[in-house]
């Protein structure tokens, strides 16, 4: 999966601090590297900032615009920064061959496709009217191929590495996403939960709110992906909803309770706090409205 960012150093180094994500490898998207470009059925003249790393087998990526138009610039329009899309690659496919095939019954179309170094091709489909996010396939990831820089962790300085355990898309009608889930990319089965049954003692900007609303789960891989449908008390999943519409909302990540207490002063170098607290069982649970919108779970 993938977030647009504004300044991809910037952000990569706070996964760093913050989550111990690392290395990440920096590649110039651009020609002559990048090749067969389309947009919306014409040749396209996009390019971009990229940066992968792995996060155990989940490919984590942040992409910054260089020149347009593309499904970017449409995406920042309407959004702003933030989380983009999911990337789902089969094995041994192209991106113009079978995968185009699964699409065409609901009607999804390519909206951008393109090619890196002759070896990666990759293509992203128009899924956010059905599915609220966009889907990127193709043959592989930009990670395979040799990067333009690397970028460690600071020598010298042990951190812990967050995993990266849930997915969550905020969704206006869930029993509708769960079928077009099911449906275009064949995930399932799903539990659905009311959603104050997953989150309880909740806080936002710290004052006592319910957690409302329902939540449709199911496994995908190594991750667990979560469709939510707010209530009508105060969140932020529903702010996001009443602004922008149907679409990612965060990643979350678990830590070790023990460092809590290091996670907040790098929060705070970084100019940035808590939005939302909560607990989970007996995890407790921060959200952190960074670009990559964070929910951080400290497990005892």
């Amino acid at each position: 999966m993938a977030a647009l960012v504004g300044d991809l150093d910037a952000t990569l180094q706070l996964l760093v601090e913050l989550l111990g994500w690392a290395p990440w490898h920096v590649y110039e998207i651009q020609p002559p590297r990048l090749q067969d470009r389309t947009y919306r059925g014409r040749p396209g003249t996009f390019s971009m900032l990229g940066a992968e790393t792995h996060v155990g087998p989940i490919d984590f990526a942040l992409n910054q615009r260089l020149t347009g138009p593309s499904i970017y610039d449409e995406y920042l329009a309407r959004r702003g920064f933030g989380l983009h899309h999911l990337a789902c690659m089969p094995a041994a496919v192209s991106a113009e061959d079978d995968v185009d095939k699964r699409f065409v019954p609901d009607g999804a179309g390519v909206a951008m496709a393109g090619r890196i170094d002759e070896q990666v091709e990759f293509a992203y489909f128009d899924t956010e009217p059905e599915l609220g996010v966009s889907i990127e396939t193709g043959s592989g990831h930009a990670i395979s191929l040799p990067a333009d820089r690397v970028i460690d962790s600071d020598r010298g300085v042990t951190r812990p590495t967050a995993s990266l355990d849930e997915i969550t898309v905020v969704v206006e009608d869930l029993d509708r996403a769960v079928s077009a889930y099911t449906r275009m990319l064949h995930w399932g089965p799903w539990t659905v939960h009311q959603r104050h049954d997953l989150l309880a003692d909740a806080r936002l900007d710290g004052t006592p709110v319910l957690v409302t609303g329902r939540a449709a789960r199911t496994t995908v891989g190594p991750v667990i992906f979560e469709l939510a449908e707010p209530g009508h008390a105060p969140s932020l999943e529903r702010d996001m909803l009443r602004a922008a519409g149907p679409g990612l909302h965060h990643i979350t990540c678990a830590l070790p309770d023990l460092d809590r207490a290091r996670a907040s002063d790098v929060l705070a170098s970084h100019g940035l706090g808590v939005a939302m607290a909560a607990r989970s069982g007996p995890s407790e649970i921060w959200y952190v409205d960074t670009v990559v919108r964070l929910k951080l779970a400290f497990v005892h």
